[in-house]
């Protein structure tokens, strides 16, 4: 095979948020003597698609939304530009991309068909189910971000268990390390350095527990020097701003927007928080882990394949402000094992949740399907 091998990365958008990192993170490992990858955002491109094109990558915006009517215009729009672009491998993200560009790519004759799988959901949703089982079968392949998400495909889309491979997403630890002391760090916030720092960064949304988090604040507070440091955006933004109100935290709490200075901001982080009902495999808790933050994160699928309780962090139930509170409070009153915890974390980053594993395995995978259809030796 004499061209390089064009990869079509199809998603919602291409703004802030952990898959849309790990595309742009991909693109930029990927061997650029082998593969050509272009994003691809049905809505927008947004922060995260501007540093793609930046760095020398194409992307393609529909500047289309989604609605209970677009799903035949979306499937066309796609089919076009892959009649047009010629791609070896489309490979979508999240439910609707996945389901658009598959059926879209093909009708457009695209010889490799991807689904990557981000989360675990708590409820069965059973139009979804039925609609990714019969996509399912125009699909090479299921990628799943972690072992949970794997069984819920399997279950939910009725597939054999061959056709799902767990890549688990990956981090570069030499862009997330700790490069400014702690003092430093909370320095540029216009923090003191002896206010103990809780943190949040990642996408505001119900669904990701904040009001748990104010509430063990909230019952902290009086007892410790405590400050609270949210970044990121989201449809819950005003929810949650409200909700830290309505606790009586939101004077020890900033809301810092859209940042992309996030090493720093970990850096100031006495203990990063991670309060979430679902993930798939949370990108944001791998990063503050590189980091050497200590970490609590909540018992669930994902959360729990990254942390080893204990050891390289702390888990509680979701939905338990008492527990997240009792965590923190161990956190807060045992220096050498907030020490001991963030090593440990930076450590299993390294070792096992490199970006460099996650670039080899996503290669080896695109080289190997396309053996499988005749593309390559």
């Amino acid at each position: 095979m004499d061209e390089k091998i064009k990869i079509i990365r199809v998603v919602v958008g291409l703004n802030q948020g952990g898959v849309q990192q790990m595309v742009f993170n991909l693109f930029k490992g990927l061997n650029k003597d082998i593969f050509e990858p272009v994003a691809l955002a049905i809505e927008n491109t947004g922060a995260i698609g501007a540093e793609i094109e930046r760095s020398g990558f194409r992307v393609i915006n529909l500047g289309l939304h989604r609605n209970n009517f677009s799903f035949i215009k979306i499937i066309r729009r796609l089919q076009k530009v892959f009649i047009t672009e010629k791609p070896h491998i489309v490979h979508g993200s999240s439910y609707y991309p996945s389901v658009y560009s598959r059926i879209a790519a093909k009708l457009a004759g695209v010889p490799v068909l991807i689904s990557h799988e981000h989360s675990v959901f708590k409820t069965k949703r059973p139009k979804r189910q039925v609609i990714s089982r019969v996509v399912s079968r125009l699909t090479d392949i299921h990628i799943a971000v972690s072992e949970g998400v794997k069984k819920q495909v399997i279950t939910w889309y009725k597939i054999p268990e061959w056709k799902v491979n767990v890549v688990y997403n990956g981090v570069d630890t030499d862009v997330f390390r700790r490069t400014l002391s702690i003092e430093q760090a909370k320095e540029r916030l216009d923090i003191s350095p002896e206010r103990f720092v809780v943190g949040y960064v990642g996408r505001l949304d119900p669904e990701k527990g904040h009001k748990y988090l104010f509430n063990a604040i909230k019952s902290l507070r009086g007892r410790y020097p405590l400050n609270c440091i949210v970044a990121g955006t989201g449809r819950g933004e005003t929810q949650i701003k409200q909700h830290a109100n309505d606790t009586g935290v939101s004077n020890i709490t900033s809301f810092l927007g859209l940042r992309r200075d996030i090493p720093d901001l970990l850096s100031a982080i006495d203990v990063f928080v991670l309060p979430s009902f679902q993930e798939g495999f949370p990108n944001v808790l791998l990063e503050a882990m590189a980091v050497g933050c200590s970490v609590i994160a909540t018992d669930i699928p994902g959360n729990n394949e990254v942390i080893t309780d204990g050891e390289h962090g702390c888990l509680v139930p979701p939905g338990d402000s008492n527990a997240l509170a009792s965590a923190i409070e161990k956190i807060i009153l045992n220096k050498q094992l907030r020490e001991q915890m963030g090593n440990s974390a930076r450590k299993r980053a390294e070792e096992h949740f490199s970006l460099k594993k996650h670039i080899e395995q996503m290669e080896n995978l695109y080289k190997r399907l396309l053996r499988e259809k005749g593309f390559l030796a």
